[in-house]
């Protein structure tokens, strides 16, 4: 095994068992509305914090920083898509930013 399938194998393994001591690395976060289309999770980055990352129809839309306070939607979506964006900004108390 390779210096970076190792890599690869220990980050899959620590980020697996990152509930044992205490800050787990992946955390979904619930909604009211839109519960079978849209998914909302936060990701631990160590010293960057936590990254909130918006799932919509099983692809990744959108993107921010929790401390930040900013959706990043690198590319037009449909209208749907964008209203889910729009919904989880709202919710979280985030604003959108639009890159294209």
């Amino acid at each position: 095994m390779g210096l970076l399938e190792k890599a690869d194998h220990d980050y899959e393994m620590y980020r697996d068992d990152g509930h044992m001591w205490g800050v787990p690395h992946t955390k979904s976060i619930g909604l009211p509305k839109y519960k079978q289309n849209l998914s909302v999770r936060k990701e631990y980055h160590g010293s960057y914090g936590w990254r909130i990352i918006v799932t919509s129809y099983d692809t990744e839309v959108a993107w921010g920083w929790e401390d930040v306070g900013t959706l990043v939607a690198p590319k037009w979506h449909s209208r749907t898509t964008s209203k889910h964006i729009n919904y989880v900004a709202e919710q979280l108390g985030m604003e959108v930013r639009r890159m294209y």
